[in-house]
């Protein structure tokens, strides 16, 4: 398996809560190859903060149905089953991602100050180039 590093964004709030250690697991409709194991995935955070804000390590993840990530994981994601359930919506199976640390930037920078290429945040994930 090859190791990546993936950035991914998300809201403030969600932000907010996985710092406070609240929200322990994202879930997302798509996400990496299976053949890619994380080495780090760093938080970019969307406007109005729009800049990376964490940066975790220790990441594995499960592709499943989503009543086995709801079953398994919905506890650890600190929504409801309404909002997960709106969230997959159209799907029948879904992604869980979750982190062993998590290391909260004293001094959050922008992406394009980390990163030569960035020219825009992901919608949802992107690989971090590879120098």
């Amino acid at each position: 398996m090859k190791t990546r590093d993936v950035i991914i964004s998300i809201q403030p709030k969600n932000w907010d809560l996985i710092k406070a250690g609240e929200k322990v697991v994202e879930f997302r409709r798509k996400w990496i190859k299976q053949d890619i194991t994380i080495g780090k995935l760093y938080f970019y955070v969307s406007a109005p903060v729009q800049k990376i804000v964490g940066i975790a390590t220790g990441i594995d993840w499960r592709h499943d149905s989503l009543d086995l990530i709801w079953h398994m994981d919905g506890k650890g994601g600190n929504i409801s089953k309404e909002t997960f359930d709106q969230y997959f919506h159209g799907v029948t199976n879904g992604n869980a991602i979750w982190w062993d640390e998590l290391n909260v930037l004293d001094e959050p920078d922008y992406p394009n100050q980390r990163w030569s290429w960035w020219t825009r945040p992901p919608q949802n994930f992107m690989y971090v180039r590879e120098a």
